[in-house]
């Protein structure tokens, strides 16, 4: 009986080692090589293309070969599977129709919409539905599944990891699972025989990416690392972050230490340590079940309100008040943006009176 195998998501990584490990079960190690194995790129330069091949070797029979697995690789076109394309439609009809008896078909998507009508009628039709999705920060549950990737790989290879070698790849990595395995690889390898990461080797060896080199300036500008910030800006700048992000991405970081005030004043707390959001009470949580501070991870919480005490409550508006200036010139002035930028970045770090 012929099977339809599904396999998708933002996460490219792991949806290329899934379609991956089921060619493997399907065709052997070799599958690439193998004569029953049929490989068609999913991503070529026109939809019509990618569809027609695709209907041209479903309906061609097994050559010397009892079974055929027919492998749609990068499928770049699954928003176009719908009843106005003629190929797409005929496409559509033979999917939703038994596949010839002989002919299995896998197919590996970056991008599905699973509220489009083809994937609704899919879904129901094919043997097998697998969607990986990357961790986005913004999910409730981010931090803690990239800690367990982060220690069940570390531990695997006989390695620890700090609190703040933690915390720093959990702001600068993202969730794509690919990037976090080849991240921790080059840490691994950088510290040799050293059993802990540290924070110094994080920052050493971590891509600078833009979201790398945005978290330290944050980190410099909040710090007073006058020049640490103009150096991290100029390098943002050069990898062509627009200037109106980075004034945006400040703004954010210093409503973020005003709305941490706040939520520390709410749970009547002046200082911290690391172990201050451990012994919260019960009674005290249930009591501020929305407190953005009691909804992070403990540690996380901690440094968050580590970051918040360094600059005086008092300064704090002042400070907004120079970003929103350098943003409406940003937008309105047409003068030169890295200046406007720099000045910004000075006004930021002086240091309060």
């Amino acid at each position: 009986m012929s099977k339809i195998y599904v396999i998708g998501g933002s996460d490219n990584f792991a949806v290329k080692e899934r379609a991956k490990q089921l060619l493997i079960e399907l065709a052997g190690e070799d599958y690439a090589e193998n004569p029953a194995v049929e490989i068609i790129d999913g991503d070529a330069e026109n939809a019509e293309k990618v569809f027609v091949s695709l209907l041209s070797s479903l309906r061609t029979p097994p050559f010397l070969e009892p079974r055929k697995i027919v492998y749609l690789r990068n499928f770049a076109y699954f928003s176009s599977l719908s009843d106005e394309n003629p190929a797409a439609a005929a496409l559509l009809e033979l999917l939703l129709s038994p596949l010839p008896e002989e002919v299995d078909l896998v197919i590996e998507a970056a991008e599905i919409d699973q509220r489009s009508a083809a994937a609704k009628k899919l879904k129901k039709a094919v043997s097998s539905w697998e969607i990986f999705t990357a961790a986005k920060s913004t999910d409730r549950d981010f931090e803690e599944s990239r800690r367990e990737v982060m220690n069940e790989m570390l531990s695997a290879r006989g390695k620890k990891i700090d609190r703040d070698a933690s915390q720093y790849l959990l702001d600068v990595v993202g969730g794509d699972s690919g990037n976090w395995r080849n991240e921790l690889e080059k840490l691994i390898t950088s510290v040799g025989g050293a059993d802990t990461i540290t924070l110094a080797d994080a920052e050493a060896v971590a891509s600078r990416t833009p979201e790398a080199v945005s978290w330290a300036l944050n980190s410099a500008v909040t710090g007073g690392d006058r020049e640490g910030a103009l150096i991290l800006l100029d390098q943002l700048l050069r990898q062509n972050e627009p200037a109106i992000r980075i004034a945006a991405m400040l703004s954010n970081e210093y409503q973020r230490l005003i709305q941490t005030r706040a939520a520390m004043k709410k749970l009547n707390i002046s200082r911290v340590n690391p172990r201050t959001f451990d012994n919260i009470p019960a009674e005290v949580k249930a009591a501020n079940p929305d407190n953005l501070l009691l909804k992070m991870h403990p540690y996380r919480a901690f440094k968050v309100c580590e970051s918040a005490m360094r600059i005086p409550e008092t300064v704090l508006p002042e400070k907004i008040a120079a970003i929103t200036r350098c943003y409406i010139a940003l937008v309105s002035s047409g003068g030169d943006e890295q200046m406007l930028l720099e000045n910004l970045i000075i006004k930021l770090t002086e240091k309060s009176k």
